[in-house]
């Protein structure tokens, strides 16, 4: 076993010269590995990029060398519902140091032959593309769930669902935060529920998904669904993004190491709103609704500098107040943070990962560190820069200070 650990790693990331070191796993239909394939790739020029949004987060594509047929595309080598493994790393003195980048399905690949080149170019979505229709998931019937069924139960079952080869949509237990067996919401006629129950008939009809199943029970549940980097679907609150100030810092940059390599901010005015209305289902003649503004002050962007720019959302599936309002107060972060955002070029950086927090030293006063949440990422498969997006999240703080809620 290699004795390199993360901080070898680190270290590793501020030297003049880094290598980087890429494996790729073959994968049997229920996710454990068949072999690794990464002594037939035919180059690494590919690139992983990672958005931060429900649903499917990260794509790669890269070549597969293939002059003797072994990768063909054919039923018995790369066919429709192929998975992959996909790891990035650093070799440190000659040893390879791995961080898994997530579990993949194999989508349109292209067969190129010529008199100089024979390989296979793979292009890969995250496990979200077994549930949206990308490469399974379209139902062929209407798919209900009863009123007041559990979420967690559903979601589990859905996801057991056998796709008719015997195999199931996916094998993995989601993780789904346990933040939401406590929480309640209020009714229009004052009861007191559960957010895990559902509160109506959800009817999913035919030649829709089970993705839009799932983001139907996310709906529900005023959370965040994604797939992480070892593959397993996750169903998170959002109300823990209105706390992005006081999550964990994965990286630190500083005034003098080399790992930052350009920068250009942009200012996206036309993204600002400081004024979100949430409207919701209607039922016995009520209607649900959540409004957020930004009253402070001392933020740039709030009503008394800029006057109210109003936004409006509406979506039935949120069934009360108190979801209209977490989802107001979402939104408001969101559009109010987007507008301005930072654009890095930097050394690769295996282990960061969309909405995770970073510190740069402020550009007008170095030796103060502020923070940022990571937005999007796009890393180089092989020898390259490394792209990311991110946005201050100073201007969230002064928004949470003082936040009107309600209207």
């Amino acid at each position: 076993m290699s004795n390199v650990t993360f901080y070898d790693y680190l270290d590793a990331l501020e030297k003049p010269v880094i290598v980087p070191c890429l494996k790729l796993e073959w994968l049997n239909p229920d996710d454990t590995i068949s072999h690794e394939i990464t002594t037939s790739l035919y180059n690494t020029n590919g690139t992983l990029n990672i958005s931060n949004q429900n649903g499917c987060r990260r794509t790669f594509n890269l070549q597969i060398h293939n002059p003797d047929g072994k990768y063909d595309i054919d039923v018995n080598k790369i066919w429709l519902g192929q998975k992959v493994k996909l790891y990035l790393g650093l070799y440190i003195e000659d040893t390879p140091y791995f961080i898994q980048q997530g579990v993949f399905y194999i989508t349109n690949p292209t067969d190129i032959m010529n008199p100089s080149t024979k390989c296979i170019q793979i292009n890969c979505v995250d496990k979200w593309g077994g549930l949206d229709g990308t490469v399974f998931g379209t139902l062929d019937g209407k798919y209900k769930v009863p009123v007041n069924s559990d979420i967690f139960t559903a979601t589990k079952k859905l996801l057991m669902t056998d796709k008719g080869n015997g195999y199931p949509v996916d094998n993995i237990q989601p993780n789904i935060s346990t933040y939401f067996k406590s929480k309640t919401t209020t009714l229009s006629n004052n009861q007191i529920v559960s957010v895990l129950k559902t509160p109506f008939t959800s009817d999913i009809d035919r030649g829709q998904t089970y993705a839009d199943v799932l983001l139907q029970f996310n709906t529900m549940l005023a959370g965040c669904i994604y797939y992480d980097v070892v593959g397993r679907l996750n169903i998170e609150p959002n109300e823990d993004d209105l706390l992005d100030y006081n999550k964990e810092i994965v990286h630190s940059f500083t005034q003098d190491n080399c790992e930052i390599l350009g920068r250009s901010r942009d200012y996206q005015f036309n993204e600002v709103y400081n004024d979100i209305l949430c409207v919701g289902a209607t039922t016995n003649g009520y209607m649900a609704a959540g409004r957020a503004t930004n009253t402070n002050i001392q933020s740039d962007l709030c009503v008394q500098r800029i006057g109210k720019k109003t936004k409006v959302f509406e979506d039935s599936n949120y069934y009360s107040d108190k979801l209209c309002q977490d989802w107001a107060n979402y939104l408001l972060r969101r559009n109010t943070i987007l507008q301005s955002s930072l654009n890095i070029q930097t050394v690769p950086m295996y282990h960061l990962d969309v909405n995770k927090l970073i510190t740069i030293p402020n550009e007008k006063n170095h030796l103060e560190q502020e923070k940022f949440l990571i937005n999007s990422l796009s890393i180089p498969l092989g020898i390259g820069q490394m792209s990311m997006s991110v946005i201050s999240v100073s201007e969230l703080e002064k928004i949470l200070n003082n936040m009107k809620m309600g209207d």
